[in-house]
């Protein structure tokens, strides 16, 4: 599970810089390992390591000098696609974030 805090000091640039409450946004995997298959992390960074590779093999980089971050559109849309028809499928959440020390972060 990861959880992540987001705030917007110059507002919502998605909903023409409307003002935006704080928010935390939580992602969860849940996976399990199995003896013929070894541990869930064995699998799942196995997995995500093939997925990489085709991506690069597959030409969909190509347009991408460098490194190719997984923040990159290019990069996570088809790797989560790919994990979720394996069976790993991320739960998100989002909820306001009442900390007010989230603000000075």
């Amino acid at each position: 599970m990861h959880d992540f805090e987001f705030v917007w000091p110059n507002g919502d640039s998605l909903n023409g810089g409307a003002a935006r409450a704080p928010e935390k946004h939580t992602s969860s995997l849940l996976a399990f390992g199995s003896e013929s298959n070894g541990t869930a992390m064995a699998q799942t960074v196995g997995l995500t390591a093939a997925i990489g590779t085709e991506l690069v093999l597959d030409g969909v980089l190509d347009q991408h000098t460098g490194l190719a971050s997984p923040l990159l559109p290019a990069v996570y849309l088809p790797s989560l696609e790919k994990l979720a028809q394996a069976g790993y499928v991320f739960r998100e959440s989002a909820e306001p974030l009442h900390d007010s020390m989230a603000l000075h972060r």
